[in-house]
């Protein structure tokens, strides 16, 4: 019946309600820790950008999407592949060999990620 409907949505809407309020707020500190994270691991992985010798890639991508700043990161890494084999298209399979995703304080997401080719 109608009531039920609306029984079970204020059930619902009071279930998310105490959830949302036990959420802990993110503070400055971990704000901090976040960048502090995201800054050291990305000039860790971008090195393998300027390494020739080795065949890997490192991208990164933002976007309000999740799923698409990961895409974006991964096309970045290929691209320095490609960079790399001296061509500018190639069929090939790749691997996401490392991968971090960072919501950012505007709520945009930014990924990094080490591909490599697949054997």
């Amino acid at each position: 019946s109608e009531q039920q409907v609306k029984n079970l949505l204020n059930k619902l809407a009071d279930k998310a309600m105490s959830v949302i309020q036990k959420k802990e707020p993110v503070t400055q500190q971990q704000n901090t820790n976040q960048v502090d994270v995201y800054t050291t691991t990305k000039n860790e992985w971008s090195k393998i950008n300027t390494n020739m010798s080795d065949p890997r890639g490192f991208g990164e991508g933002t976007s309000p999407d999740q799923v698409m700043a990961r895409r974006q990161a991964i096309i970045n890494a290929e691209l320095v592949m490609l960079k790399k084999m001296g061509v500018n298209r190639i069929e090939m399979g790749i691997n996401v060999e490392n991968e971090k995703t960072f919501k950012n304080p505007n709520n945009t997401f930014t990924t990094i990620v080490i591909v490599n080719k697949t054997q």
